[in-house]
C-alpha cells in the first residue's frame, strides 16, 4: 500500500471494513458468523500471500465490493449446503477448495476482461499505424506525460503484456496500470470511432 495516496488508503479500508461488516451480517442471517469469519480470514491471507503487482483486480472498486461479498457469501452457503452430506471438517476442507480455486478462476476473468476491453483500439493501431489523429495524440502524450506514452508505446504499439509492462515500467499494480490505460482509451475513443 505504499504507493497509494493516503485518500485511497483511506478508501481501501473503509471498502475493507464495509465488506467485511455486511458479510458478517450475511452469515449471521444463515446463522454461520464463525464459518464465515473463518472463510473470509483465508480469503485475506490468500490475498496477503499475493504480490501486489500479481494481484488480479476487478475494473471498478464497486465490483470488486460486490464480486467480493457475493463470492464469499456463496462459500459459506456451499459450507452449509456440504453440511447435508459430509461432516463438519470435510464440509470446511471443501468450502475452502472451492473459496481458493473459485478466487483464482474468478480473478482471471476479471483481469481478461479488463484487457479485453482496449482490443479495439488495439486493433486500430496495428490496421492504421499512420492514422493522423493516432499520431498526433502520440506526440502529444510525449510532449506532455512521458510515463502514459511509455504505457501507450508497450501495449498499444509493441502489443506487450500486461505483465510484462507492469514489470518494466515498476508499475504499483495492475489497477494503476488499468487506470492509465483507460484514459488513453477515452482521449482516443471519440475521436477514432471506436465504438460500433
Amino acid at each position: 500500500m505504499d504507493n497509494f495516496t493516503l485518500k485511497e488508503k483511506l478508501m481501501i479500508i473503509s471498502f475493507q471494513l464495509s465488506a467485511f461488516l455486511i458479510f458478517v451480517f450475511l452469515s449471521f442471517i444463515v446463522n454461520e458468523v464463525v464459518i464465515g469469519i473463518i472463510i473470509w480470514t483465508i480469503f485475506c491471507i490468500v490475498n496477503v500471500f499475493i504480490p501486489e503487482k500479481s494481484r488480479l483486480h476487478a475494473d471498478k472498486l464497486r465490483h470488486c465490493f460486490v464480486l467480493s461479498i457475493l463470492f464469499l457469501f456463496v462459500c459459506v452457503l456451499t459450507y452449509k449446503l456440504a453440511l447435508h452430506y459430509m461432516d463438519k471438517f470435510e464440509s470446511i476442507v471443501f468450502t475452502v477448495s472451492i473459496l481458493l480455486l473459485g478466487n483464482f478462476i474468478t480473478s482471471n476473468m476479471l483481469w481478461w476482461n479488463s484487457q479485453s476491453n482496449y482490443q479495439s483500439l488495439k486493433d486500430f493501431v496495428k490496421y492504421n499505424p499512420t492514422d493522423k489523429e493516432l499520431v498526433k495524440y502520440e506526440e502529444y502524450l510525449k510532449d506532455t506525460d512521458r510515463f502514459r506514452y511509455c504505457i501507450f508505446m508497450a501495449i498499444f504499439r509493441e502489443n506487450k503484456s500486461w505483465d510484462k509492462v507492469i514489470e518494466e515500467l515498476d508499475i504499483a499494480n495492475n489497477r494503476t496500470l488499468d487506470k492509465e490505460i483507460y484514459a488513453i482509451y477515452s482521449s482516443l475513443e471519440y475521436v477514432l470511432r471506436l465504438r460500433k
